[in-house]
C-alpha cells in the first residue's frame, strides 16, 4: 500500500508587482516594522525594535484603541540631547510612529524608545477636506524615507493627502526645544516641517533711486523670499516691485538721459518688511533682481539671484541697498520668480 505524502509549502511573501485584487492568500504587498522570512515550508513572522511600546503608546491616546489608526511605524536613528548639553545629540534607535486619531481628528507623530520612553514630535487637526480624503477609503497609511543632512537624520513622508514633510530627528529631552517631549510642551510646527514652499507675510515695500552707487542705466524689479540655510529650504517669491529707472541725472544744460553700456552715479534703495517675525523659521532673506539692461523689446532679462544675508526682525521694515551691478549667486528663470507652482 503507497504512503501518503503531505506536501505543507509556502511559496509566497511580499509582492508590490501584482495587482492587490489578484494577490493569493500567502502573499502581501507591504509590512510596517516587520518583516516575513520565508524558507519554502514556513513563514517567519519578525518584528522590529520599539514594536513592544506601541500598545502602550496607543492606550494612552484615547480609551478606545479602535479609534487611533497607526499610519506607519518606522525604525530609525534620532539625534538625543539632553538640555544642560544642547548641542551635543547622541544617535538613539527609535520607533518613529505616525497615528491617526479619528475621534480628535489629531494627527500625530512620536518617537519612541525601546525601554518606552515616548516624545511627542508633531502634532496637526488637518482641515474639513483632508479629514474626508483621508477617511475615503479607510486607509491610513504614510511612505516615508530616512535621509542624513549635515549629520541629521530627517523624515520624509507623506500619506498621500496631506503636503510633503521633511521633519528633522532631533530631540531636545527634558527642556524647552525642538521635538522636545511632551512634558515640556514643544513640538515641530507645521511652517517647520514643510517641504512644499510655502508664501510669507512680506514684501519689498518701498524702492526708490538715490545717489552714491554705479548701477548701469535701465531698469530694475527686486523680489524677497525667506530661507533656512540650515535645511536647505526656502519660501515662493514675493511679487515683483514696479520698475526702478536708473539713467544719467540731468543738469542745467541736459535731461536725464540713459542707453545700453551707460554707467550712472545712482543706486537703488529698498524697505523690506514682514508682518510677523520669520527669525525663529528662517535664517536668512535673498533678493532677486530682474535687470532690463541691454535695451530692446526683445532682449533676454537677466534673474539673478543673490547672495543671502542674515535675516532679521523685519516687523516695521529694514533697509537693504543695490549699489551696483553686482555677481549672481545663481541665475534663474524669470518663470522661477513669477510663476506660483503650488
Amino acid at each position: 500500500m503507497a504512503t501518503k505524502i503531505t506536501k505543507n509549502s509556502f511559496q509566497g511573501g511580499m509582492d508590490k508587482d501584482t495587482d492587490p485584487r489578484q494577490l493569493p492568500a500567502n502573499k502581501y504587498t507591504d509590512a510596517y516594522m516587520a518583516s516575513i522570512s520565508v524558507d519554502g515550508k514556513l513563514g517567519q513572522l519578525t518584528e522590529f525594535n520599539g514594536t513592544t511600546v506601541l500598545q502602550s503608546l496607543i492606550l494612552s491616546l484615547a480609551p478606545d484603541h479602535t479609534k487611533i489608526k497607526v499610519m506607519g511605524m518606522y525604525e530609525a536613528k534620532v539625534g538625543l540631547a539632553e538640555v544642560a548639553s544642547p548641542t551635543v545629540f547622541v544617535e538613539t534607535l527609535m520607533a518613529i510612529i505616525f497615528t491617526y486619531d479619528i475621534t480628535s481628528n489629531s494627527y500625530k507623530i512620536f518617537a519612541c524608545e525601546t525601554d518606552g520612553t515616548t516624545y511627542d514630535m508633531y502634532s496637526k487637526t488637518p482641515s474639513a477636506t483632508e479629514i474626508a480624503d483621508l477617511a475615503s477609503d479607510g486607509r491610513y497609511f504614510v511612505d516615508c524615507k530616512f535621509y542624513k543632512e549635515g549629520g541629521v537624520n530627517y523624515a520624509y513622508f507623506t500619506d498621500g493627502v496631506l503636503s510633503p514633510k521633511k521633519l528633522p530627528l532631533k530631540i531636545l529631552k527634558g527642556g524647552l526645544g525642538d521635538g522636545d517631549d511632551a512634558g515640556s510642551g514643544s513640538r515641530y510646527t507645521e511652517e517647520e516641517i514643510e517641504l512644499i514652499r510655502t508664501g510669507f507675510r512680506g514684501n519689498i515695500s518701498a524702492v526708490a533711486v538715490a545717489a552714491g552707487g554705479d548701477l548701469l542705466c535701465g531698469t530694475y524689479q527686486f523680489a524677497l523670499r525667506l530661507i533656512n540655510d540650515d535645511q536647505n529650504k526656502y519660501t515662493k517669491w514675493s511679487l515683483l516691485t514696479q520698475p526702478a529707472f536708473i539713467g544719467i541725472d540731468s543738469t542745467a544744460s541736459t535731461k536725464s538721459y540713459g542707453g545700453v553700456g551707460f554707467v550712472s552715479a545712482n543706486k537703488i534703495t529698498l524697505t523690506l518688511s514682514t508682518v510677523v517675525d520669520y527669525t525663529s523659521l528662517y535664517t536668512h532673506y535673498q533678493l532677486a533682481v530682474v535687470e532690463n539692461i541691454n535695451g530692446g523689446e526683445d532682449s533676454n532679462l537677466t534673474v539673478k539671484v543673490l547672495q543671502p544675508v542674515t535675516l532679521v526682525n523685519m516687523v516695521g521694515g529694514v533697509s537693504a541697498e543695490y549699489t551696483s551691478n553686482k555677481p549672481a549667486k545663481e541665475l534663474v528663470s524669470i518663470d522661477e520668480v513669477t510663476v506660483d507652482d503650488a
